[in-house]
C-alpha cells in the first residue's frame, strides 16, 4: 500500500520471515508428504497461525493492486480469494516492483534472500512448493475474460492504494502476464 504505516510494515514483515519459515513444511505435513514429526508441524501451524493474524493486522494499511485483481478472480470466475491472491501475486509484484523496489529488498531480506532479485522467484517457488498452479491458465481461466477481470479490477477499491497508480491497460498487462504464469 502506499501510505507509510511502520507499525503494519513490521508486523507484515514478521509474518513474511514466519511464512518463509513454516509455510511449507506445514503444507506439506497436513498433506501427509512432509515431515512427520508432529512436534515441527504443531510449531510450523502455530507460524502460520500467527502470520495469518498478523497479515490481517497488516490489512489496516490497505491493500492494492493484487487485491483488485483477486476481487475480478473471484466476480469474474467463483476462484477462491486466498488462491486467486496466491496466482497473482507475481504478476502483481512484478508491476509494483517498478515503484517501490526499495521495499522488495526488505521483503528479501525477511525471508532470508540477499536482495529484491531474488524475491520474486522466491514467490513462484513457494507457490510451487505447495503445489498451487502456475498462472491463470492452470486455474482453467479462460484468457477470453481478461476484458471481464479487468473491469471488475479497475472499478474495485483496493488499487487506488496501490503503491503506485495502475491504469486500466496497466490490468491488461498484469493479467496477460499472469496467464504466461
Amino acid at each position: 500500500a502506499k501510505w507509510p504505516h511502520p507499525m503494519c510494515d513490521g508486523i507484515a514483515l514478521e509474518g513474511m520471515r514466519l511464512v518463509a519459515r513454516s509455510l511449507v513444511n506445514a503444507v506439506h505435513h497436513a498433506q501427509k508428504r512432509g515431515n512427520s514429526d508432529r512436534e515441527a508441524h504443531l510449531s510450523a501451524r502455530a507460524d502460520m497461525l500467527n502470520a495469518s493474524m498478523m497479515g490481517a493486522v497488516a490489512f489496516q494499511k490497505g491493500l492494492g493492486v493484487n487485491h483488485s485483481c483477486a476481487h475480478a478472480l473471484s466476480t469474474v470466475c467463483d476462484t477462491h480469494h486466498g488462491l486467486a491472491n496466491a496466482v497473482m501475486l507475481e504478476a502483481a509484484m512484478t508491476f509494483n516492483y517498478r515503484g517501490v523496489p526499495g521495499k522488495f529488498d526488505e521483503m528479501a531480506k525477511a525471508v532470508g534472500l540477499d536482495g529484491h532479485a531474488d524475491f520474486i522467484p522466491w514467490i513462484v517457488g513457494l507457490r510451487r512448493a505447495v503445489g498451487l498452479p502456475d498462472g491463470l491458465g492452470g486455474l482453467g481461466i479462460d484468457p477470453k475474460l481478461i476484458g471481464n477481470l479487468v473491469e471488475v479490477a479497475i472499478n474495485d477499491a483496493c488499487h487506488p492504494n496501490n503503491p503506485i497508480p495502475v491504469k486500466r491497460e496497466d490490468f491488461v498487462e498484469i493479467f496477460t502476464e499472469a496467464f504466461a504464469g
